[in-house]
């Protein structure tokens, strides 16, 4: 495409420079029909590092979210690394009472990893240049937010070490609304002071 608009552009220019006036048309001379061609591929350009940047990060994490809900985030995998913290932090727990604690942890990083994807998410449709992502995007980073967490679980109901389940589902969700809150105040916030 960018090949295709320099040829362009450099033809207009051959054609303008062989002293013959040329016209389109439209009524436009050749080097308006240049001047025009170079602002919108500046735009498309602009608009288009624009987008990659607005949602990159949120396409990055969902894969992010896939690959912990694979066979490398199972309870055994990550107890790995989670159990031998625990226990130098609290030497005097049970093994259950640290299989306990293991549990909270895991349901931590639900919240918190889908509180993350809602913050990726609110800021790219926010953002957005489409007016109804962003009129209403709390409605598209809610729904991002669950659509992930529900095909997340499936996805590990058929992993023999993982569990797919509805509530960890309402806890992703949960995570995710309550950063869309907080990130619909703070914006408001950031408003009212300009």
């Amino acid at each position: 495409m960018i090949f295709i608009d320099a040829l362009l552009a450099f033809s207009l220019d051959r054609k303008q420079n062989d002293g013959k006036n040329y016209e389109n048309d439209f009524g436009r001379s050749r080097s308006a029909d240049r001047k025009l061609i170079l602002s919108v591929n500046n735009n498309f350009f602009f608009f288009r590092r624009e987008r990659i940047l607005r949602y990159a990060p949120l396409i990055l994490w969902a894969a992010v979210i896939f690959t912990a809900s694979s066979t490398a985030g199972a309870s055994k995998n990550t107890s790995i690394v989670i159990r031998p913290l625990l226990e130098w932090l609290f030497p005097a727990a049970s093994g259950p009472t640290i299989d306990i604690y293991h549990g909270y942890i895991r349901k931590l990083a639900h919240f918190t990893e889908y509180a993350a994807l809602a913050f990726l998410a609110s800021r790219a449709f926010w953002y957005s240049s489409q007016t109804i992502l962003r009129r209403f995007w709390f409605v598209w980073a809610f729904l991002t937010v669950v659509l992930i967490a529900s095909v997340d679980e499936y996805n590990q109901s058929f992993n023999s070490l993982r569990t797919g389940s509805i509530y960890d589902t309402l806890l992703d969700a949960s995570g995710g609304l309550t950063m869309i809150v907080i990130f619909y105040f703070v914006m408001k916030t950031r408003r009212s002071r300009n």
